[in-house]
This record gives structure tokens, C-alpha cells and sequence, in this order.
């Protein structure tokens, strides 16, 4: 992780950071992991690290509701092969663990997210993701409809909407 608290793109050796630093998409994929160990760790040492990196990246939520591709780059666009994954983990682990872990996410802003990323859903295809990235810090600025966006905000939703359906 780079000093900031953000994920990199990639790494070489124990601390090499290669590519974006803080690559939405990217820091999707490490909460998916996140949320579970929040879940169902029981060290607190763990736990509490797990629980900054969540507030850190929650600090990066832009004013729509979204996370941007990279997300230190606000004026960027929003990505939902970003937005869906980061919050599948926080959902997985605000549900799983009674929320005592995440004081600072509520059940209010995830939903507000979540509806956020319905913004660019039509007939249940989900739009808004960031397009392959073409090799190491190589991005390209096409969004639309990809599996990595779809997949991460429907696996979201459904959390969120299996939960409050309880």
C-alpha cells in the first residue's frame, strides 16, 4: 500500500508500487477480501487495520455517491467496476460483524450508494466501468458495460437487498 493508504495498481518485490496509485478497481478487489476477514476475524489487531483501510477509502466517496477510477482523482470519472466491489466489502462487513467494526459507515450511505450505482443500470445491465487497462499504468478512457462492473455492483446490491429483506 502506498503511504496515502491506497492500493496500487500492481507491485514488484515487498514494496515496489507499480501503475495507479489508488486504481479504483483495484482497491475493489482488496475489499472484497476486506469485508470478509472484518466478518469473521476475530483478531482485533487485524480487524482494526482492516477498519482504517474501509475509513480510508470511504474518505475518497465523491459528493454523487460514486468512487472515481482512481481515487484520488475527484474530478475523474466514476467507476462502477470500482464503487460495486469497494462497497460489497464494506456492506459484507458492516452486516457481518453488527457494524461494530465501522462506526464511521452507515447503513444510510450504503444504501445511498447503492442506489448511486442503479444511476447506470437499464434493463439490468449495469454501465459506468472503467474499460481494461491495456498494461502497467497503461488506462484507456472508455466506460460502459463490462463483466468487472456488472458482476461487483449487482453482487452488491443483491448483499445490501438480501439484508434488508431480513
Amino acid at each position: 500500500m502506498a503511504e496515502n493508504g491506497l492500493v496500487a495498481h500492481g507491485y514488484t518485490g515487498k514494496s515496489d508500487l507499480q501503475g495507479e496509485i489508488g486504481w479504483g478497481r483495484g482497491t475493489g478487489w482488496m475489499m472484497f477480501a476486506v469485508g470478509s476477514v472484518l466478518g469473521y476475524c476475530p483478531e482485533d489487531d487485524v480487524a482494526e487495520k482492516c477498519a482504517e483501510f474501509v475509513d480510508g477509502t470511504m474518505s475518497y466517496l465523491l459528493d454523487t455517491d460514486n468512487f472515481s477510477w482512481s481515487l484520488g482523482k475527484k474530478e475523474g470519472p466514476t467507476d462502477t467496476s470500482a464503487t460495486g466491489p469497494i462497497m460489497w466489502g464494506i456492506t459484507k462487513a458492516k452486516l457481518n460483524r453488527d457494524g461494530d467494526k465501522l462506526p464511521n459507515v452507515s447503513i444510510e450511505k450504503i444504501i445511498s450508494v447503492a442506489l448511486a450505482c442503479l444511476r447506470d443500470e437499464k434493463d439490468g445491465v449495469v454501465y459506468g466501468a472503467s474499460g481494461e487497462c491495456l498494461d502497467w499504468n497503461v488506462y484507456n478512457d472508455r466506460f460502459g458495460h463490462y463483466k468487472w462492473g456488472q458482476g461487483g455492483v449487482l453482487a452488491f446490491i443483491a448483499l445490501l437487498r438480501n439484508a434488508l429483506n431480513k
